[in-house]
């Protein structure tokens, strides 16, 4: 039985992308590998609620990650997203596949989608 998973976007800047994940996105930092032969944090892993972002430092395949989280109120998040001053890349919509969500793209470039399930409408 599959419990969770808990994808790894790579990112360029261990800080910034603390700092991103934590003030803006309202994570928090649950654990850091230190490590005394590399000045920056190589790997950290951020959690809010039910979920887990693993962070990995990687300066060639920083940006090229995505992950998409499923949210109960899409509505409420992306008005959060929208106050922290995030940037957009998919505004907020129904969208065919059955989800009200909405993409964004961390400071590395890496997409991060939130959404929530819909009901259908009624075919008329």
């Amino acid at each position: 039985m599959f419990k969770k998973i808990s994808p790894t976007l790579q990112v360029k800047d261990m800080r910034r992308a603390l700092a991103f994940f934590e003030r803006d996105l309202g994570f928090r930092c649950t654990f850091k590998l230190d490590d005394e032969h590399h000045p920056e944090i190589p790997y950290a892993v951020v959690e809010r609620d039910q979920v887990t972002i693993h962070l990995q430092l990687s300066e060639k395949a920083a940006g090229t990650s995505a992950c998409y989280v499923t949210v109960d109120d899409g509505d409420a998040v992306y008005a959060e997203i929208l106050k922290a001053g995030v940037r957009v890349t998919r505004p907020i919509e129904n969208s065919r596949y059955g989800m009200r969500d909405f993409t964004i793209a961390d400071p590395d470039g890496n997409t991060l989608g939130f959404g929530q399930p819909i009901q259908p409408t009624p075919a008329g």
